[in-house]
């Protein structure tokens, strides 16, 4: 028998849809002020109590008083969901996702706090409206693409305007040869079937290097500079204006992410703002 859900609940379950890995604090960041985080913490437990949420404690982070953990939809969470319509036909099994190795489920939740930085600006701004929202685990296991993105977002800027994000979240682990050749893919597949899976052909690729990397700002330039010296051998430089990097610090605002001339261009030193002109 289905327990009962109350409205707090059933919108925070409905946010493990995006995002199907998630902690306490990007939940009360995606859906409420700080303040509420200690009764966000309450209703996860809650979740838990009642099976629609399963947890495991978030790796090498243990605390002496709490445990912070991560959460994901259960089997009873996801047939709660698909009652209201969400389609869970293509996800693998709850008991599948258990990331076995932590560097993969620390990706996952950096990729969450981008996105959901996208979501507060959407919420903050009256010139952005967010159209769509997808992680990269929703894509891998609903998509199959030619080139996955890590994230992707659709704003609609100023009411006549559409901007895609798309995000590359780099942890310093891929070689010069392995990164020109996603570029060439990149390249490639945005100006053929991209539209057909996306929906739109506006896109800026978000290139994005966490101060966490080691020597990252130093990651950061040669980043720039494989993806100048790969869209020179391809003979597209005119494609310059698809590729945007940044060095993204511990602690950021939304504005400053999505809004600010924070972003580095190829063949260009001037910053330059993510959505807006």
């Amino acid at each position: 028998m289905q327990k009962l859900v109350s409205k707090t609940e059933d919108k925070i379950l409905k946010a493990f849809f995006t995002f199907p890995y998630a902690t306490g604090k990007q939940i009360t960041s995606l859906l409420y002020a700080d303040s509420s985080h200690g009764s966000v913490l309450e209703t996860l437990k809650k979740l838990f109590g009642k099976e629609y949420l399963l947890r495991k404690p978030l790796p090498s982070q243990e605390k002496r008083f709490s445990i912070p953990y991560v959460y994901w939809l259960s089997a009873p969470g996801r047939h709660y969901l698909e009652g209201l319509g969400y389609d869970f036909s293509a996800w693998v099994f709850p008991h599948q996702m258990k990331l076995s190795q932590s560097s993969h489920l620390w990706h996952a939740l950096a990729v969450n706090d981008f996105l959901i930085a996208g979501v507060k600006v959407s919420d903050g701004s009256p010139d952005v409206k967010l159209a769509d929202c997808r992680h990269d685990l929703y894509m891998q296991m609903t998509m199959n693409l030619a080139v996955k993105p890590d994230g992707w977002q659709l704003f609609d800027v100023r009411e006549d305007e559409e901007i895609g994000v798309w995000l590359e979240l780099d942890r310093g682990t891929e070689l010069e040869k392995i990164w020109k050749a996603k570029v060439e893919k990149i390249v490639t597949y945005t100006a053929g079937s991209f539209k057909e899976d996306f929906g739109t052909r506006w896109v800026t690729v978000a290139v994005v290097v966490p101060s966490t990397v080691l020597d990252a700002v130093r990651r950061v330039r040669k980043l720039k500079i494989w993806t100048e010296h790969q869209l020179t051998k391809m003979g597209k430089e005119q494609e310059y204006d698809l590729f945007r990097f940044l060095l993204l610090p511990e602690i950021y605002t939304a504005d400053w992410l999505y809004l600010a001339p924070a972003w580095l261009r190829p063949f260009d030193e001037r910053k330059h703002s993510l959505l807006l002109v």
